[in-house]
């Protein structure tokens, strides 16, 4: 959200540009969700967390990697769209990305935790 606003701010922003800015922001939120995703992954199996388990740590690792993912693209596009509404992107950006990660972000919890736990639980 800050760089896109800030390159929209400085005019570095430009049609040709959009694409390319979008593509860097996925990549960086894969980046950052994988590296986050593992070591929640790597904390939930240790022995000392109670409770923890591979199972859960591949849930709370898989989630944590697409709200990662979705959290970086929603925050490139939110501004640019709004710029292109008419609507004042550093007024009304946070709110709606904060809005969307979050929806995202739990749902995304949510639904994994049902469909890969109990296929992953023992009998």
């Amino acid at each position: 959200l800050a760089v896109t606003l800030r390159g929209i701010v400085l005019e570095e922003v430009r049609r040709e540009r959009v694409w390319p800015l979008i593509a860097r922001e996925a990549a960086v939120g894969l980046l950052n969700g994988v590296a986050l995703g593992t070591a929640a992954f790597l904390i939930l199996m240790l022995p000392i967390v109670p409770g923890g388990s591979w199972q859960l740590g591949l849930v709370a690792g898989l989630a944590i990697a697409l709200a990662m993912m979705v959290g970086t693209l929603t925050g490139a596009a939110v501004p640019l769209v709004m710029r292109r509404l008419g609507i004042d992107p550093a007024q009304a950006s946070a709110i709606v990305l904060i809005m969307i990660t979050d929806g995202v972000a739990f749902t995304t919890l949510l639904t994994l935790s049902s469909l890969l736990l109990g296929h992953l639980s023992a009998p």
